[in-house]
């Protein structure tokens, strides 16, 4: 990743042009509300796409998610055991509810992965495009959210609407999709509710995601850079 760190090296930015506290005010503290603005600013900051020749319109979340891939060389950078922290899984739990999904992508026997393969892995986890809490949810949290504190009501209707009996008894905490599975149940008809519970807990998006994962990863690679210097 050293070619892409250079873009967070002051002797880069001073050859360059390119400031990082300018793209970090881009992204955080911009008028630039919406996610597709943001990562078109920063990879234009960066100078990886070219908004002369390129319209900004013209680009979509997949596209830009596919640039920040790109950024990235298809190396394999990310642990196995920091997916496991985002998703606040044991390596055991992990290992119990990604092993199918992992096994189907053969990608079994691996400990470290690219971003593209971690986009999959969490896009299994979290169901769709609205992102935001990585967690798995404790039966209580959902109990609490959804029957008044009834485990009993709670099982029934995960097992008649999401999952099988066996599977919700085997699981002590239950996947972000599953939960989206639930809500949708319970606040079916509700459109506002439905869309106050995504804002509460979903409120992100899987390019915001990306484009902050990059981020701290330019970040960590020149800090083990200088740590080695």
């Amino acid at each position: 990743m050293n070619e892409v760190a250079n873009i967070f090296s002051p002797h880069y930015n001073r050859k360059h042009d390119v400031h990082l506290a300018f793209i970090l005010r881009l992204i955080f503290w911009s008028r630039f509300k919406t996610p597709e603005r943001r990562a078109i600013y920063f990879l234009f900051g960066v100078g990886k796409i070219n908004l002369r020749i390129n319209n900004s319109n013209s680009f979509t979340k997949d596209s830009l998610l596919h640039h920040i891939f790109d950024l990235t060389q298809n190396r394999k950078i990310v642990k196995k055991a920091e997916i496991r922290g985002i998703t606040g899984l044991s390596k055991d739990t992990f290992n119990k509810y990604f092993r199918n999904y992992l096994q189907d992508k053969d990608l079994t026997r691996r400990k470290i992965f690219t971003f593209s393969e971690v986009y999959s892995i969490l896009e299994y986890w979290q169901g769709d495009e609205k992102w935001g809490r990585m967690k798995a949810f404790t039966k209580n949290e959902l109990s609490k959210l959804f029957t008044d504190g009834s485990y009993e009501e709670l099982e029934i209707n995960m097992t008649n609407e999401v999952m099988s009996h066996h599977k919700y008894k085997s699981q002590n905490k239950i996947a972000p999709k599953n939960v989206k599975q639930i809500a949708r149940h319970f606040f079916s008809g509700a459109e506002e509710k439905i869309d106050s519970f995504y804002n509460e807990h979903f409120n992100n998006d899987y390019l915001t995601f990306f484009l902050g994962l990059l981020i701290w990863y330019f970040i960590k690679d020149i800090l083990q850079q200088n740590m080695i210097s």
